[in-house]
């Protein structure tokens, strides 16, 4: 942790797919995409925008390194209420840049602090990832 280790000059994923949503209310994706990434927003099941980025190198790098310090590449690969739900919050996320490889997800369970452990409750390490997600793509809606 502390340093980031991403050493491709674009500091841009090889591939990139974050989504999260919820019943009952509107879901957000973002993916990387020939170059640039892609945000789209759902409500109801039907897309409301569209919004096509380019973020900085240094927005890449600041993304970067929240990610080490969260320990992203650490997260396991699905996290599980302790309870039944019947409706909430999913998300995953799946990125590749340079040899790290991430891909996780949750229905209503979150990372606690990077580690394998999870939690029902929204963490601090989940709503850092969810900050710097929304700081990468110019702080439009993402939660």
């Amino acid at each position: 942790m502390g340093e980031t280790h991403i050493v491709n000059q674009s500091h841009h994923p090889k591939s990139l797919e974050i989504s999260i949503g919820g019943y009952g209310g509107p879901s957000y994706d973002l993916t990387w995409e020939d170059g640039h990434l892609v945000y789209r927003m759902y409500e109801d099941g039907t897309q409301q925008a569209v919004l096509h980025m380019r973020p900085s190198k240094r927005s890449w790098e600041a993304f970067w390194k929240v990610m080490d310090e969260i320990d992203i590449w650490g997260w396991q690969d699905h996290y599980e209420p302790s309870g039944r739900v019947m409706d909430g919050t999913g998300w995953s996320v799946k990125i590749l840049v340079d040899d790290r490889f991430v891909e996780s997800g949750g229905d209503n369970a979150y990372p606690v602090d990077g580690h394998c452990a999870g939690t029902d409750e929204v963490t601090p390490c989940f709503r850092k990832f969810l900050r710097a997600v929304r700081r990468l793509m110019g702080y439009v809606p993402f939660e």
